[in-house]
């Protein structure tokens, strides 16, 4: 999970600017963040106004899908264990195949 929000990394790049690329009085300002990620996300939002496509930086990867999700909520709550991934059924109901 991004340590940031979208919005707190906009903000700072726009203090950034605003401040002639001053890393030190956007720091100072808004105790947030290093000075190498304020020039990063500076770096991405140069290449967002050049592109037109926004960064995908801070972005969560989804690892699993709402369904699996679902689904395993469910055998838990229907069989009271953990269903394994590498596995389509937990120890318990293996053993009772």
């Amino acid at each position: 999970m991004a340590k940031y929000t979208r919005e707190q990394r906009q903000r700072a790049v726009e203090l950034y600017v605003k401040y002639e690329c001053c890393a030190a009085d956007v720091i100072r300002e808004l105790g947030y963040p290093s000075r190498e990620a304020l020039r990063m996300w500076h770096r991405d939002w140069l290449d967002e106004q050049g592109t037109g496509v926004s960064s995908q930086r801070g972005e969560r990867y989804a690892r699993y899908t709402e369904e699996q999700k679902r689904a395993a909520v469910d055998h838990y709550l229907t069989h009271g264990c953990v269903l394994a991934s590498w596995r389509p059924l937990c120890e318990r109901c293996f053993s009772a195949v």
